[in-house]
């Protein structure tokens, strides 16, 4: 990590991002399906403008079941906007009180749910909220390709564990 006193390094990459390189081949083809064009189409803004708008509708009412289902639980602290408002991401990250966050997500990981722990390289900002550096927080990452039914899993293993 960047020493406070070392700016020139702050702004660099942590490193490569291999599944972005690897996507980009197929990043129009991808967006050409999402707004049912054909893959002839020209490479043009506008289809990866349309693209994002509909994966960002696609992940909006995700997002609203995911805060639902946390805000519901008076244990969990939210890190964050609670509302799915324009604009806020589908990655959210939590605490529950009385429970580590490594606990959480290896339960939810040993019932097949990808829940990951952490500081997720915002060490200082895990600091300055007071969580354990070495445990972190609880991360979700859902993206357009989740349904209500994984939620309803989720959901579960809440139910189930805290």
């Amino acid at each position: 990590f960047v020493p406070r006193e070392e700016t020139h390094r702050k702004w660099e990459l942590g490193g490569v991002s291999h599944e972005g390189c690897a996507a980009i081949a197929a990043l129009k083809d991808f967006c050409c399906v999402l707004t049912g064009q054909s893959a002839d189409t020209p490479l043009d803004r506008r289809v990866f403008e349309r693209a994002f708008a509909i994966i960002e509708e696609l992940e909006r009412p995700l997002t609203e079941r995911l805060l639902s289902i946390l805000r519901a639980k008076k244990r969990v602290t939210v890190i964050g906007s609670t509302n799915a408002d324009p604009g806020r991401e589908c990655t959210v990250a939590f605490a529950v009180e009385g429970m580590k966050s490594a606990q959480v997500a290896k339960a939810a990981n040993a019932r097949g749910l990808g829940l990951r722990f952490g500081h997720f390289y915002s060490r200082r900002l895990i600091e300055h909220l007071g969580f354990d550096l070495d445990d972190g927080v609880v991360r979700v990452s859902l993206a357009h390709y989740n349904t209500l039914a994984d939620l309803d899993q989720l959901a579960a293993f809440f139910d189930d564990t805290f």
